[in-house]
């Protein structure tokens, strides 16, 4: 006999999400709860490219081509006796007795003196200058009487002319320059223990530092905007960055003609060493996020991680300027509740921020401690180089995209906001994951309280897992630790109860 069925089981109705188009990358500016699940509320160590999770950025063994003639043909930066390079310059002097042009590599080595070898040649020679520098020098090409130099700057230890044929030459009336530019022929300089003042040379004359209206002079800023800490050559123009603000110089050959312009206040303190000529802006780091100034105005990029700024101070910051990117050594403060790599030492920068100055679009290698960025451009090659603290010591390699930093892989990580789908008490069920990688992936549920791993194998086809977890509100997190990656088209299953 049969009894009716007096118990009605519950209808479940489902509905599929294209859960992310991994094309809006990181944005840490609004509550998750608010945020569209096509966002992340923390990521790096990826690449975003049509909409897919890539391969992300890497730091690989510094290499400089050999030849000219053969550019596949790759020499390491090799120093005498184990030392190790701490900064790289390109010299170029012009010999008119032979009608040659060499370019020299010069190296900042980390015994603190200099060494300098051709940059393409069949041996690789290094001539010692007998510097003992006791922080990187800022480098400079001059023409002074016919002759093509090097000059060589630090605040400790002045300033120093190399022809590359005789002994380099102290200039014992220079000032104690803290950062330097070229400008009219002149070299203007911001000066230690005087924040207010720009000092220049002689027009012409590098070395002539004596103060009179035919030869250099001085330049007072008097408001009360802080120190002057870096001064830049832009579109025809001097502009002084200082602690909170921006002065302009019209400065050229004849000093009666100077004038100084205020441009801009800021609120929040100007990172020096993040101040850059990225083309037709600078590009610079405060406080509150990154800013460009265009010569008229100063505007804040929109990258969506403000907040990640200014729970910080950036005075360790480093910014270089490299195929239309700004690369930006800073410290994050990602509120992720994790430890990555270098994040669980002592570190001055935790991060390399690459940002593409046209379309805003930013990538994050998180977990080095990033000491030193700079663009190295020769005829035949363009590189970042990157100096990363590695055991305690600093190792110079170059940006890349390969998903590792010296031959080991970087942990990759995407994690959405937790979303209540529309509906914020009913429970739902997480009935089903479905996505596309070819390498093999984690997939992390967040749902309430507790979480979920799974493991995905790389594959050609759609991987799908089926969580069948409950709850009132989930998030995904997609995790790789293998060095190259393509991820794409997550889509989810959510059936409301």
């Amino acid at each position: 006999m049969f009894y009716p069925n007096k118990f009605k089981s519950k209808n479940i109705s489902y509905k599929k999400y294209n859960y992310a188009s991994f094309a809006n990358g990181l944005n840490t500016d609004y509550d998750e709860k608010l945020l569209p699940i096509k966002y992340a509320t923390s990521t790096y160590n990826y690449c975003y490219q049509n909409g897919a999770l890539k391969t992300g950025l890497g730091i690989q063994e510094l290499q400089l081509a050999y030849t000219k003639e053969n550019r596949e043909l790759k020499n390491h930066v090799n120093l005498p006796d184990g030392l190790e390079a701490r900064s790289v310059f390109i010299y170029t002097n012009y010999n008119k007795n032979i009608n040659l042009q060499y370019d020299f590599l010069v190296v900042y080595a980390s015994d603190n003196d200099i060494y300098a070898t051709f940059l393409y040649g069949d041996r690789v020679n290094y001539i010692k200058l007998g510097l003992n520098f006791s922080t990187c020098p800022m480098f400079f090409n001059y023409h002074i009487n016919g002759q093509d130099c090097l000059i060589m700057i630090t605040e400790q230890e002045g300033m120093y002319v190399w022809d590359s044929e005789l002994p380099p030459v102290k200039i014992e009336d220079a000032p104690n320059m803290t950062s330097v530019c070229v400008h009219y022929e002149r070299l203007y300089a911001t000066v230690g223990g005087d924040k207010r003042s720009i000092v220049f040379s002689d027009d012409l004359d590098p070395t002539n530092w004596a103060q009179s209206i035919h030869e250099g002079g001085f330049i007072n800023l008097m408001d009360e905007r802080g120190t002057s800490n870096k001064i830049v050559s832009f579109n025809d123009c001097l502009y002084v960055f200082r602690e909170f603000g921006i002065d302009k110089i019209i400065a050229y050959a004849d000093q009666s003609e100077f004038q100084v312009v205020p441009l801009f206040t800021s609120s929040t303190r100007i990172y020096t060493d993040t101040i850059k000529v990225c083309g037709d802006r600078i590009i610079f780091l405060a406080n509150d996020g990154i800013y460009y100034f265009t010569g008229l105005s100063t505007i804040k990029y929109n990258l969506n991680i403000n907040t990640l700024f200014n729970k910080n101070y950036n005075d360790d910051a480093k910014a270089a300027y490299y195929n239309g990117k700004y690369c930006l050594a800073c410290k994050l403060e990602f509120d992720d509740n994790e430890k990555v790599g270098c994040e669980n030492t002592d570190y001055q920068n935790n991060v390399l921020l690459e940002l593409d100055i046209k379309t805003g679009e930013l990538n994050i290698l998180r977990g080095y401690d990033i000491r030193s960025v700079q663009a190295f451009n020769s005829k035949i090659e363009s590189l970042l180089i990157v100096g990363v603290l590695i055991d305690g010591d600093i190792k110079l390699g170059q940006l890349c995209k390969n998903g590792k930093v010296f031959d080991v892989s970087t942990k990759k990580v995407w994690k959405s906001p937790k979303s209540v789908f529309g509906i914020s008490q009913d429970l739902k069920l997480l009935k089903s994951i479905s996505v596309g990688s070819d390498t093999d992936i984690r997939i992390v549920v967040r749902a309430d309280s507790y979480k979920r791993e799974y493991f995905i194998n790389g594959s050609d086809k759609i991987s799908i897992i089926n969580p069948n977890i409950k709850a009132r509100e989930f998030a995904i997190d997609f995790v790789c630790e293998k060095p190259e990656c393509n991820i794409s088209n997550p889509q989810i299953v959510v059936g409301f109860l």
